[in-house]
């Protein structure tokens, strides 16, 4: 898996005036102007996910498929980061995120999501993503930099402040209402701590260097 912040700075040159409408462009969809301009390299150069005009919310209901609908990965980790990015980045129009820490079944904790499009709900709640070890936690930030690189950290993106019930068991209409009568927090790098060790057994002091790297900027 691939670490954004791995890479080595690029000083880029540019006018004031073309910087000026980036970051309009930017601003538009929350996102930052690092995110603005990788995402017209990557819509230039063929690299980006190409856009069928249909977003989820409109092909489940023709499907067959109820909301809010389950996304299940019991058993393994294998896929479940890839299966949500997928999601992520082809949902269309992704009104709110809700990310939720709950026990997990063999670490600590794992993470739940709940991401609405349009008025269609997504509930991701037998992931096995965590942070306790190194190799899971770059998964999470995975996540978050594709939320943060698509505008919805710092507004679209809140956390349930607490830890939450196992949810797996109960009907994707109860586990939803379970959630929506939490507490919730907006997500931005000054709660990301907070968020953070909700994932851990003792309280962890992180620094802006760690909290950047769950972001895209």
């Amino acid at each position: 898996m691939s670490d954004r912040h791995a890479l080595p700075p690029y000083s880029l040159r540019m006018t004031a005036d073309l910087r000026a409408k980036l970051e309009a462009s930017a601003a538009k969809i929350k996102r930052s102007l690092n995110a603005e301009i990788i995402a017209r390299l990557e819509e230039s150069s063929g690299l980006a996910t190409p856009n069928t005009g249909l977003s989820l919310s409109r092909v489940l209901p023709i499907l067959g498929v109820g909301s809010p609908h389950r996304i299940r990965h019991q058993g393994s980790t294998y896929g479940a980061l890839e299966d949500l990015l997928d999601l992520i980045r082809n949902a269309g129009n992704i009104g709110e995120v809700w990310l939720a820490v709950r026990e997990g079944e063999y670490n600590h904790s794992a993470l739940t999501l709940v991401m609405s499009i349009d008025k269609f709900i997504l509930l991701a709640d037998t992931t096995l993503l965590t942070i306790e070890r190194r190799a899971r936690e770059t998964e999470v930030q995975e996540l978050t930099l594709n939320l943060d690189k698509l505008g919805l950290l710092d507004g679209a993106t809140s956390f349930l402040g607490n830890r939450v019930q196992k949810t797996g068991e109960l009907t994707p209409k109860d586990a939803v209402t379970y959630l929506a009568n939490q507490s919730r927090v907006p997500l931005t790098r000054k709660t990301f701590p907070e968020f953070l060790n909700l994932f851990l057994e003792r309280p962890t002091t992180f620094t802006e260097k760690n909290i950047g790297e769950y972001f895209a900027e």
